[in-house]
């Protein structure tokens, strides 16, 4: 299904996002291995984030890891528009509506033409914890039959 799939009424595939890890390039590496990766990540995540943080802190902003898709028309006729999608780590202002999300909230904000100054805003509840670990073992169960 991930193969190539519409989003906004135009095509998109998994190759096309761009994915700003919240894996240190140190662990990205091919030769590390998995007792290695697991030894060093906590402290090197930790570290790196925790920078990050002060650092959106400091300006009075808080991190969120976000998915963004950007439709660009060169024209208002433009038939073929230009998609741009991608997961990244962002700082936004603690007014922001983004700020304010908790636990497994899920929040979508649409900004067009017409909703720009004041943005459409859908938010509500996530899958958890529960619901993911059901989804979970579930699929294992199929894998299992």
């Amino acid at each position: 299904w991930y193969q190539r799939r519409v989003r906004a009424g135009q095509p998109i595939n998994m190759e096309s996002i761009k994915i700003e890890s919240l894996v240190p390039a140190e662990l990205s590496g091919s030769d590390i291995t998995v007792p290695q990766f697991m030894e060093k990540f906590p402290g090197l995540v930790d570290t790196n984030l925790h920078q990050k943080r002060l650092q959106a802190s400091e300006s009075g902003n808080v991190l969120r890891y976000v998915g963004v898709l950007s439709i660009v028309r060169k024209s208002p006729r433009d038939v073929a528009p230009q998609v741009e999608a991608k997961v990244e780590l962002r700082e936004y202002s603690k007014t922001h509506s983004f700020a304010s999300l908790s636990g497994a909230d899920n929040i979508v904000l649409i900004r067009t033409r017409r909703f720009d100054a004041r943005p459409m805003i859908i938010r509500g509840p996530g899958a958890g914890a529960d619901v993911t670990a059901f989804g979970v073992f579930a699929d294992i169960l199929k894998l299992s039959l």
